[in-house]
């Protein structure tokens, strides 16, 4: 696969379970084109209902923010053959768990200044999702699964946050089921299912300080992951190893206010984290500190400028320019404007222009032997003289034929004048019309008296059968409400669709509709979900709705149950 929706895949950056991550260039008018990153969702995934919903997920959260310091989403979409992929913003540069590794292999730890300044950047990310307000309206994101691994540092000292793969809105019901995220940085919380309050987000940034300035892994060392969910269910937090004397007491009391087992002692936002950091003499900002470290390990891309995979005799006889790498020579081929190939005229299209390069075999271009230069001076002038005999000779001979038949120029006559206006035509005389005489109209006729009605014959009038005298005749009666239940409908996920009987249902989390409210008869419903528009129908079986509401209907991904 070379391309992907409008998308020219260049190189691979790694590949997992799920999908594939790609360096793409997206091409654009006038020759333009940008960097991206392309994340993908395998077409064998693509039906899987769990990994199809955290891929649509991430890609509805994603795109609704927009900051500097997280990795921004440009678009989501869907090849023919089911792949679906997010173009992202490409950030050259290395994530923070690589270089911390790379740090500790040599020995070295970050400055105070430049771990300062990635914490702040972090809490900045977080204080801008957690407080988002989009459109007018105020949303909550929490990521889930902050790590080194998920912080990438852009070779020009950038921070930035990514991967909300399963990112979740503070407001979103979700069925408890979602200890997911790595382990090592976990609050204790996470693993009871408790994912809704933002301060989960703010325990790894505390691991991170802590990894940071101790220049090890946090809860570091191989163990077994039984072990590791125990150190993580009691919030164990291990020791600095550094000499504390060595760590300025802002830090230590910023690590100690994020790493709190309990939830209710973790600083409450990373606001307030963000504005206790800024306290520290020494915050400031270390983009270019950070940028000279960064490039230390991580080289200036040499990604090529286009990579075709094409069938090289398709394109032969097409004006091109091949560009060298490297400081080698530059090759280049121009046809002419307008001029044509064989293979063009045998087609009878001309030959592609400049505008529009395309690569040729190299092979095609061959050394002309050099011609010296006396021969090719004397050959010059005698097809110039040749040229200029057999043009006097032609202007000579044919001069009096094409004067023969040459015409006069013909003088236009003169014109009378053009009349604009039209005359009138005259008014037709009428003659007069023979005068009729109309007779007299006869007297009308004098109305006989109406004969009198007889005693006691008036008719009976007919009983009215219209019961409800408030309503006019022939109008249907109004269904009677008092038998309808009022049902809740809430579901799991941040979009979905719930089909309840007949009716459609549409809960959108990110457009602040959590539930909706209906009212049905009494009776058993077949009920059908999807977190997808496009997707197919799934029947999570039959519910019964109870006369004596009002009631609760829950809808997840699998299962629906009815309570009051």
């Amino acid at each position: 696969m070379t391309t992907i929706g409008p998308y020219t895949l260049l190189r691979r950056l790694g590949a997992g379970g799920m999908g594939e991550v790609w360096i793409a260039r997206r091409p654009a008018l006038g020759g333009a084109s940008k960097l991206v990153a392309i994340k993908t969702l395998l077409a064998t995934k693509a039906h899987d209902p769990t990994a199809r919903r955290m891929f649509l997920d991430e890609a509805r959260i994603s795109m609704l923010m927009s900051n500097s310091n997280i990795v921004q989403v440009f678009d989501a979409a869907q090849t023919d053959d089911g792949t679906c992929y997010l173009a992202m913003e490409y950030v050259e540069g290395i994530d923070l768990a690589n270089l911390t590794e790379q740090l500790e292999a040599k020995g070295e730890t970050l400055s105070h200044s430049a771990i300062g300044y990635i914490i702040g950047e972090l809490l900045k990310a977080l204080a801008y999702a957690h407080e988002l307000d989009h459109e007018g309206t105020r949303r909550t994101i929490v990521h889930r699964d902050i790590s080194p691994h998920n912080v990438m540092l852009s070779r020009s000292g950038e921070v930035k946050l990514m991967d909300f793969g399963i990112a979740r809105l503070a407001s979103e019901e979700t069925s408890g089921s979602f200890a997911k995220g790595k382990l090592r940085y976990m609050p204790p919380e996470q693993l009871d299912g408790e994912t809704k309050a933002p301060t989960i987000d703010l325990f790894p940034i505390g691991a991170i300080l802590h990894e940071l300035l101790d220049g090890k892994r946090f809860r570091g060392g191989a163990l077994e992951e039984t072990r590791l969910v125990g150190i993580v269910a009691r919030g164990e937090i291990p020791p600095l190893s550094c000499p504390p004397e060595r760590v300025p007491a802002i830090f230590e009391q910023l690590r100690r206010g994020l790493l709190a087992p309990a939830s209710a002692d973790r600083i409450a936002s990373a606001r307030e984290a963000h504005r206790l950091l800024s306290q520290w003499p020494g915050d400031r900002d270390a983009r270019f500190e950070l940028e000279e470290i960064i490039q230390r390990f991580v080289s200036s891309s040499s990604l090529p400028s286009v990579m075709i995979d094409v069938d090289p005799p398709a394109l032969e006889g097409i004006a091109t320019e091949l560009f060298a790498r490297g400081g080698s020579e530059t090759a280049t081929a121009r046809r002419p404007a307008g001029e044509e190939s064989a293979s063009a005229r045998q087609r009878g299209i001309a030959a592609t222009s400049r505008s529009a390069p395309r690569l040729a075999p190299a092979r095609q271009f061959r050394r002309v032997p050099r011609v010296p230069l006396a021969l090719g001076s004397v050959t010059l002038l005698a097809l110039l003289g040749m040229g200029a005999g057999l043009l006097v000779w032609w202007s000579d001979d044919d001069e009096p034929a094409r004067a023969a038949t040459t015409p006069e120029p013909v003088q236009p006559e003169p014109s009378e004048p053009v009349q604009l206006e039209r005359p009138e035509p005259a008014a037709p005389k009428l003659e007069p019309l023979p005068v009729a005489r109309v007779p007299k109209e006869a007297p009308p006729p004098k109305p006989e008296p109406a004969p009198k009605p007889k005693p006691n014959t008036k008719p009976k009038p007919k009983p009215n059968t219209n019961t409800n005298t408030n309503t006019k005749p022939n109008t249907k009666p109004k269904p009677n409400t008092n038998t309808m239940t009022s049902v809740t409908i809430t579901a799991t996920g941040v979009y979905a669709q719930v089909k309840l009987g007949s009716k459609v249902y549409t809960l959108d989390h990110l457009s602040g509709q959590n539930q909706e409210s209906a009212k049905v008869e009494p009776g058993e419903y077949t009920v059908r979900f999807r977190d997808d528009p496009e997707a197919a129908w799934q029947q999570l079986g039959t519910v019964n709705i109870p006369a004596d509401g009002p009631v609760k209907l829950q809808v997840a991904s699998d299962s629906a149950s009815v309570t009051k």
